[in-house]
C-alpha cells in the first residue's frame, strides 16, 4: 500500500523519485476476498494461526510454555462452547499430540478449505501473521492478536495490525473469553475500520491483486 511504501521509504532512505511504484495488493490473500460466512449463530469454531516462536528462541517462548498456552486456550473456548482449529507454521515442531486437551481440537496441516472456514470458523486469532490480514478484512469475522509473551518486558510485536481497530490485543488467554461471549459487539464495532484498514495496510482485497502484478510486471 502506498502507507506501506512510505515507510520503507523513509526506513532504508529511498528518495521519492527513486523508483516508479506500482501497487498490486497481496496476491497471496486473493483467495481470501471470495469467502462468503455463514450467519454469526451458526459459527463457533475459533482458528489459531500458530508461529515458531519456542522452536526460534523467540520472545521467551519455551516448549513447555507453548504447550501450557495451547491447553489454556483450548480449555477457554470449551468452556465458551466453542472448538479449536490450529493452523501450524511450517516451522512448527508437531508437538500437538503431546497436549491433554480439555475441548475439541482439529490440527490443519494442509491449506485451509475454504467451505469448512465459511461454515464453522468465526473468530481467528494468532499472534501476528500474514494469514490472520485477510480475516481482519472480512467483517463477519472476529479476528485477534495474542501478545502474552513470556519475556518480562512483554513486547507488542501485532501493533501494525491492532492499532487499525480490526483485531483486539489479548494480554491474557482468559480476557478472550468477553470475544467469545459477545462477538456480535466486536464485529458492529470492526465494520467501520475495515476499508481504511484495507487501504493503508493491505490496498485492496478484491482478489485481483494477482493480476495487476502480472500486468504490471508485463508493462
Amino acid at each position: 500500500s502506498p502507507t506501506t511504501w512510505r515507510f520503507y521509504q523513509l526506513f532504508f532512505g529511498i528518495a521519492a523519485s527513486a523508483a516508479k511504484v506500482e501497487f498490486t495488493g497481496i496476491p497471496a490473500l486473493d483467495e481470501f476476498a471470495a469467502y462468503r460466512f455463514r450467519p454469526v449463530s451458526e459459527r463457533k469454531a475459533l482458528l489459531f494461526i500458530d508461529q515458531p516462536f519456542f522452536e526460534q528462541g523467540l520472545l521467551g517462548w519455551t516448549k513447555q510454555k507453548k504447550l501450557d498456552f495451547l491447553q489454556q486456550l483450548s480449555a477457554t473456548a470449551s468452556a465458551n462452547g466453542c472448538t479449536v482449529w490450529i493452523k501450524p507454521h511450517p516451522w512448527n515442531q508437531p508437538v500437538y499430540q503431546e497436549i491433554s486437551w480439555p475441548g475439541d481440537i482439529r490440527i490443519i496441516n494442509g491449506n485451509l478449505d475454504q467451505e469448512e472456514v465459511e461454515k464453522h470458523v468465526l473468530w481467528v486469532g494468532s499472534f501476528n501473521s500474514t494469514l490472520l490480514l485477510p480475516f481482519c478484512a472480512h467483517a463477519q469475522v472476529v479476528t485477534f492478536c495474542m501478545e502474552n509473551h513470556p519475556l518480562p518486558s512483554n513486547p507488542t510485536i501485532a501493533a501494525g495490525i491492532t492499532k487499525h481497530h480490526v483485531a483486539v490485543e489479548i494480554n491474557k488467554v482468559g480476557d478472550l473469553a468477553a470475544l467469545l461471549k459477545a462477538p456480535d459487539r466486536f464485529i458492529e464495532e470492526k465494520k467501520q475500520y475495515i476499508e481504511t484498514f484495507v487501504r493503508e495496510v493491505i490496498f485492496s482485497f478484491d482478489g485481483n491483486s494477482f493480476a495487476r502484478l502480472s500486468k504490471a510486471l508485463l508493462a
